[in-house]
């Protein structure tokens, strides 16, 4: 009794709880047998089964843990269920069944008894967890399901026409459809799909998901982030928790995930305000940490840009006219065709059609409704009708009572407000309830109706849609809850024309708020088209809205009519007047192409009409959209009268970046302009538009020149109108028959249809176009031909080959890679023929020959060695070229040719000639690479049975020279296999046996006999350690360790198994071309030392036992030598705790092997003793004395092995004393590079110190770049406050001083480090009052920040000096967002900067050039312009403080770029 008192039983009840966990089966995986069951009889119970303690229930019981209390030891967590066969087995002290190895047990069993029911998975011994594979298969599975609800739902798109999009890499657009995006979504990395409203986005989405599961390439999850923003949940349990992913972990999720194929399409960057976006922000960001395989595509519109990681810009177009006709045609057949075919004839709705939203509404209204002309209009009547339906009008006046519009009204004012799409149940029910007490208190309505009632009715018959699986709402679209909230716009406009006080609410809560343009945009295009009262107040609202951003009251004048502009027109153009500057593109000129308005045709067209493009080009590009009504109405006679180039690149540009107003005045003028040039200029513009119809409208009465300009360019194989493309291929035909160049033909040729058959055509223009290599541009024609027309440029390359043309460099290798295998003796002849020089006809010649061509190849080759030195063994120059130049065009043969060729003649073959033979298989074949010449498996398999009779042959032989021997050993190591290891065994052992008489002999000799001489000073063990290396077996392993104590290959056996070591554990190295030691990972070795001293590696463990029993006492120096050696080696590895062995080679070892022992223990994270180091550097100056070259000669590399050692030793405080006792000579900055570079990676807290006071002690190491980029990686905070300090000092001045470089060092430690920013601020407080200060201004500019900014303005300010560049501004409102695919390209993404443009404009004064501080501002507002600008930043500076924005005077800085 009194044993069970001392321990911690499980009570009945946790012993119950860790039965069902287990399913009253054994919880050994190798077991599970069932331990519950009915006698045999039926009438009792048989329990084989027992809870046993994971921690034992009392001290001396095995695993006891003296640190759990009692209540953790009787606790169901500390319990596993067995058998009682294991369970005896765990409670016997076995060391097998250890805490780690019960509780895996334990997770298993609850991992698969979860399995077995979730997914009907027989429980038993036999199960095991799903592959990866499987988890896929069920993901996929799961997506696709999930995409069908998402297709039962409102937002999934009504039409299947798939979109077309722009990619957008390194400022080079090309198009491509969803189809297409589908296709390379997983190799393209993150995406980025930008969109106006009502483009589609939500469409693209669900096009790429369906895409991708129908071409099978990837899995696509949707996350509707407007939804997602209703929940509390993380992205993944967002997912994952929907009805079609039941039955799918989190866990089973990441382990599908961490393979490329997942993708996460979010969809609605923008329908998130600020709190939400940085929830998405923080989770997305730990997703990409965690499962770096998992790809994002996020969609968003334009003006919200801030999105969390880089990746490729993807942008949606307009729909063409092929898209709007094949929807159209869809949905409503012919009478659709006769709605968009008036669209196009109606100013205002014919860009309309060309968004996807605005489309479908208008083919959605009811035959005979009014044709409306806004996009305002289009929803009106969309919204109208569909309430008019009648069973939608029956069930909304009996709930709503008529008020709907209200309701959603005050619903998609929350959302705007909130900077939302989705509203949370409880804020839904408190606005419609709010709405209904409004309407009772106006007499409206008498009695509320419930607001689940009201909701439910909304979802059920309007607009409204439920939202997220947490109860909440949002709109069908977000432009529907934007028309909702433009009553509420236009009722703040109304009020506003007589209350002052409902003007400023207009502009502070509505104008100077981004998330409100479209309401009131929406609201502009309906009161303008209202009656007086509402005119005069849409004109007033543009008044109030040129106060808050010009920009925007210039769309809001383009929305309105003439009547609204009526009364503010001369105002307008008074405005505008005074802020342009003339003859710049400034913000002014922005704002006058905005409005489209012809009353700013004069100030445009000096800019539009300048001669120098720096100045056209700007203009026409300086708004969103090029709006050509802007130009006035005799803008085709003034186009017209344009010089040829100028009125080229206006056309192009109206139709380039014009509306639908743009694509008809440009091809309306270049269809009557006599300059053919003009004309297919134009047509390059609106091919790439993709409009069909003004092509054909502009060609339909163009001569055969410009057809003939278009056929070179080649640039119309899309547009889909059978009359241009009979034209197109009649000019093709008119420019053959014209005898243009081979070149210009190509070029018609590449950019051709797809479908079109060119290849006889391309073959013969390759075969006889005239090749300069120095033109790169004709060079990369031919490349590109070659991507669309392989075998067809393959073919003309042999018929240059064949003719003797010259050829370009790389043709041998396009030829190997067709594939040829001829036997040709024209061919033949050409690849033996003698030249006198490198011949490149003579290596594509060989590259297609078939294995008898090279077999005569190979012949002429043995031939030519047989006289490559004469009877006396003189050697003869020419015919050694002779010979080595039929060796080299051998190499170019292919593989398998090669292969066949050489074993015809293997049987047949001497000794010497096997030799040279191997040789021919001993060529690189560069990897992958296209120049390779590879072996499949079947050649490799044929070179290893090869190698294998030709050393059975040589060892057969008994006395054949150790150097052929060896050359078979290589040609053993270029087809690897395990079954060459008895072989290479014995020809091993025959070398060393053969060497070793030689050593002898040579040393009997006095080292006078010159063939036992010349035989010992060539061992020829590399060879075979290649081959060991090569083939990278356990056998290989095995083998090695026989010969770890052989005095002349055990060093080398010793690096194959660490080679075999590193292989296997070790991270591969990126960097090709390393210099000097790798460092970098001693700190992680020397912390896992730390963890686990003892740590070791089997092949540590046998070179150590084979230096254990060479270096005991009364072993051979050579035994020693070897030993010290193979120290050198295994030290490097993981090698335990050898402390006794270790200091023992130390002993031993010479003076630069024990550097090389020195290194291997820092390298595998031993700490080591300065003094060591100290003391080798001491004898090799000793040695020096004598041997003055050590100190003299390559760069005195004995004494760099001992510096580079310095940094890891300890303690490396001692590290400047050792360098101060050092002579001049040796102290040279240069000489001391490797070392101070080595402090970076040190591991002590002192390395940063020590860098700083070699530098004090010697000042000649300021001006050293190795030692400045060292103290720079330091990257702490102590680092760079002294680097300010030596900057301020001007001790880092000097001729080597590279003031621009470090200024840009400096200001990257200064935006990193909040402490020394300070610290610099600090310093700065009076100015830049010295050279140095001002270089730290200077640094403060490169990456500033708000207080920055600020800052330097006020240096400008008092002092007259300016830090500050477009760049700077830059840093300080964008972030620089690489994108991930793309080496070197990067996203501009603009970051919120309210704080910095609301002091800046408390600094501004006149605005003019002496104003730094509206500089500063300008420059943001552009790059606003053209970056975009965060949907949570007010539009002006600071509206609160009445001062004006802009300030209305000409820009001084405006730039024409």
């Amino acid at each position: 009794m009194a044993k069970s008192k001392n321990r911690d039983e499980f009570s009945p009840a946790t012993k119950r709880a860790i039965e069902r966990q287990a399913r009253g089966h054994c919880s050994n995986p190798a077991c599970r047998r069932l331990t519950h069951a009915a006698t045999s009889d039926g009438a009792g119970e048989i329990n084989i089964g027992q809870a046993s303690h994971i921690c034992a229930a009392a001290p001396g019981g095995p695993r006891y843990d003296a640190q759990m209390t009692s209540e953790e030891r009787a606790a169901a967590d500390n319990g596993i269920w067995l058998c009682d066969v294991h369970g005896r087995a765990v409670d016997a002290k076995d060391s097998k069944f250890t805490v780690e190895e019960l509780r895996r047990w334990k997770r298993q069993t609850n991992e698969d008894s979860w399995r077995s029911v979730m997914h009907n998975v027989p429980y038993g011994p036999g199960m095991q967890a799903s592959t990866p594979d499987e988890l896929g298969r069920r993901l996929r599975a799961a997506a696709s399901a999930d995409l069908a609800v998402f297709r039962r739902t409102p937002k999934w798109p009504g039409t299947n026409v798939a979109l077309t999009l722009t990619l957008k890499v390194k400022h080079v657009d090309e198009a491509l459809s969803t189809r297409a995006l589908a296709n390379a979504v997983t190799t393209l990395d993150d995406l980025i799909l930008v969109a106006a409203p009502g483009m589609g986005k939500t469409t693209t989405l669900f096009q790429v998901a369906d895409g991708l599961l129908e071409i099978g390439n990837g899995t696509p999850l949707i996350v509707p982030l407007g939804d997602w923003a209703t929940e509390g949940d993380a992205l993944l349990v967002s997912i994952l928790k929907r009805p079609a992913f039941n039955g799918i972990s989190e866990q089973d999720f990441r382990a599908v995930a961490a393979n490329p194929g997942v993708v996460l399409l979010l969809d609605g960057w923008n329908e998130l305000n600020a709190a939400a976006r940085e929830r998405a922000r923080v989770q997305i960001t730990a997703l990409k940490a965690e499962l770096p395989e998992l790809g994002f595509v996020i969609s968003t519109r334009k003006q919200a840009l801030d999105i969390p990681f880089g990746g490729t810009r993807v942008d949606l177009l307009p729909l063409d006219d092929d898209q709007q006709m094949e929807i159209t045609r869809g949905m409503r057949g012919d009478a659709g065709a006769q709605l968009v075919d008036q669209a196009w004839r109606t100013a205002g709705v014919r860009d309309l059609v060309t968004i996807p939203l605005y489309l479908t509404a208008l083919l959605s209204l009811p035959a005979g409704a009014p044709f409306p002309t806004t996009k305002e209009e289009v929803l009106r009547r969309f919204i109208a009708a569909h309430e008019q339906e009648a069973r939608r009008a029956a069930a909304l006046h009996a709930v709503a009572l008529g008020f709907q519009q209200d309701y959603l009204g005050d619903l998609a004012v929350f959302a705007t407000t909130t900077a939302n799409t989705a509203i949370t149940d409880s804020n839904a029910r408190k606005s419609v309830a709010s709405t209904a007490r409004v309407l009772v208190d106006d007499g409206q309505i008498s009695n509320s109706t419930q607001p689940d009632t009201l909701l439910e009715t909304l979802v059920s018959n309007h607009v409204l849609t439920r939202s997220g699986d947490t109860p909440g709402y949002s709109f069908q679209h977000q432009q529907f809850q934007e028309w909702y909230a433009s009553h509420y716009v236009e009722r703040l406009m109304l009020q506003a024309v007589s209350d002052p006080a409902t003007r400023e609410k207009l502009k502070f809560d509505v104008l100077d708020q981004r998330p409100w343009e479209e309401a009131v945009l929406f609201a502009v295009e309906r009161s303008a088209r209202g009656d007086a009262i509402y005119k005069t107040a849409c004109s007033a609202a543009i008044r109030a809205a040129f106060e808050v951003d010009p920009v925007l009251a210039g769309e809001m004048i383009f929305r309105a009519t003439d009547e609204v502009w009526a009364p503010i027109g001369a105002e307008m153009r008074s405005l505008a007047e005074q802020w342009h500057a003339p003859g710049k593109v400034d913000r002014a000129v922005r704002f006058m192409i905005t409005s489209g308005r012809p009353e700013f045709a004069d100030f445009l067209w000096p800019l539009i009409s300048h001669a120098n493009t720096q100045v056209h080009l700007p203009a026409l590009r300086a708004a969103k959209r090029f709006r050509s009504s802007v130009l006035g109405n005799d803008a085709p006679v003034r186009i017209a009268a344009l010089p040829t180039e100028i009125r080229k690149n206006v056309l192009h540009e109206i139709a380039s970046h014009g509306g639908i107003d743009g694509l008809d005045l440009a091809t309306a003028i270049a269809k009557t302009d006599s300059d053919p040039d003009v004309k297919a200029t134009v047509v390059d513009a609106l091919s790439f538009r993709r409009a069909d119809r003004h092509v054909a409208d502009l060609l339909a009465d163009a001569g055969d020149a410009t057809y003939d300009i278009l056929a070179e360019k080649g640039h119309l194989d899309d547009i889909a109108v059978d009359a241009v493309q009979q034209e197109l291929r009649r000019a093709r035909e008119r420019r053959k028959v014209a005898g243009i160049s081979h070149f210009q033909r190509l070029r018609t040729l590449v950019h051709a249809p797809v479908e079109d058959d060119h290849d006889t055509e391309i073959t013969e223009i390759v075969a006889e176009m005239e090749i300069d290599r120095k033109r790169d541009g004709e060079m990369h024609l031919l490349y590109e031909a070659r991507k669309r027309y392989p075998e067809a440029i393959a073919e003309g390359l042999l018929r240059r080959v064949r003719e003797h043309r010259n050829l370009f460099y790389g043709a041998d290798d396009i030829l190997a890679a067709a594939g040829f295998v001829l036997e040709d003796d024209a061919l033949l002849g050409i690849a033996v023929e003698e030249t006198s020089r490198h011949d490149d006809r003579a290596e594509a010649a060989a590259s297609v020959l078939g294995p008898n061509a090279v077999g005569r190849l190979i012949d002429a080759y043995l031939a030519a060695g047989k006289v490559v030195r004469d009877a006396s063994g003189k050697y003869n120059q020419a015919a050694g070229d002779r010979y080595h130049d039929l060796r080299a065009r051998i190499g170019h043969t292919p593989g398998a040719s090669l292969v066949a060729a050489v074993q015809a003649r293997a049987v047949s073959a001497d000794n010497e000639e096997i030799v040279q033979l191997a040789e021919l298989f001993s060529r690189e074949t560069y990897g992958d690479e296209e120049r390779a010449r590879p072996f499949n498996v079947e050649g490799l398999a044929a070179i290893g049975v090869l190698a294998r009779e030709w050393a059975e042959r040589m060892l057969a032989a008994g006395d054949e020279k150790r150097w052929r021997v060896a050359t078979i050993a290589t040609m053993m190591s270029h087809a690897p296999s395990v079954a060459h290891l008895p072989l290479l065994k014995s020809m091993l052992d025959d070398n060393l046996r053969r060497y070793r008489a030689f050593r002898e002999k040579a040393t009997a000799s006095g080292w006078k006999d010159r063939d036992a001489v010349h035989e010992a000073q060539h061992p020829h063990m590399h060879e075979y350690q290649r081959a060991f290396l090569a083939i990278n077996a356990p056998e290989t392993a095995a083998l090695m360790r026989e010969y770890l104590t052989d005095e002349h290959f055990g060093e080398l056996a010793a690096r194959v198994l660490a080679s075999q070591w590193f292989e296997a554990n070790e991270p591969k190295d990126d960097k090709k071309f390393r210099s000097g030691e790798d460092f970098s990972r001693v700190e992680e070795r020397r912390e896992a030392r730390a963890v686990d001293p003892a740590a070791t590696s089997a092949e540590a463990e046998a070179i150590f036992d084979a230096i254990d029993t060479l270096i005991v006492d009364g072993s051979t120096d050579a035994q020693m030598k070897l030993g010290v050696a193979l120290g050198v080696v295994g030290s490097r590895l993981p090698h335990g705790q050898r402390d006794v062995t270790i200091q023992k080679l130390i002993s031993l070892a010479p003076r630069q092997t024990r550097a090389a022992l020195l290194l291997s223990l820092i390298l595998s994270g031993e700490d080591i003793d300065i003094k060591l180091v100290a003391d080798g550097i001491a004898e090799t100056f000793e040695a020096a004395k004598k041997e003055t070259w050590i100190l003299t000669q390559s760069d005195a590399y004995q004494l760099r092995a001992w510096w580079r050692l310095l940094p890891f030793a300890t303690p490396v405080t001692d590290l400047p004393a050792i360098v101060r006792g050092m002579p001049d000579a040796q102290r040279d900055p240069r000489m001391l590079e490797e070392m101070v570079g080595g402090l970076n990676s040190s591991c002590s807290d002192d390395a940063e110190g020590v860098t700083f006071t070699l530098a004090e002690e010697d000042p000649r190491l300021y001006q050293n770049h190795q030692w400045r980029a060292t103290a720079l990686r330091f990257g702490t905070v102590s680092a760079a406050r002294r680097l300010i300090d030596l900057t301020i000092s001007g001790a880092l001045d000097g001729k080597s001083y590279d003031g621009w470089h470090w200024q840009r060092e400096l200001g990257g430690l200064i935006s990193e480090f909040s402490e020394v920013r300070a610290y610099v601020y600090d310093l700065l407080k009076d100015g830049p009052a010295t050279k140095q200060l001002a270089l730290l201004s200077s640094a403060v500019a490169e990456d500033p920040g708000t207080d920055g900014v600020l800052m330097l303005i006020d240096f400008e300010m008092t002092a007259g000096r300016s830090f500050m560049t477009w760049q700077s501004i830059q840093s300080a409102v964008t972030e620089h967002v690489p994108a991930e695919n793309w080496e070197g390209a990067y996203n501009v993404v603009p970051v919120p900067a309210a704080e910095l443009r609301r002091k800046l404009l408390a600094m501004t004064s006149s605005g003019g050039k002496d104003d730094p501080a509206a500089r500063c501002l300008n420059v943001i507002d552009r790059l606003r312009d053209e970056y975009g600008a965060p949907e949570s930043e007010p539009r002006h500076p600071d509206l609160a403080s009445g001062r004006p924005w802009p300030i209305l005077t000409p820009d001084p800085f405006a730039q024409w770029n």
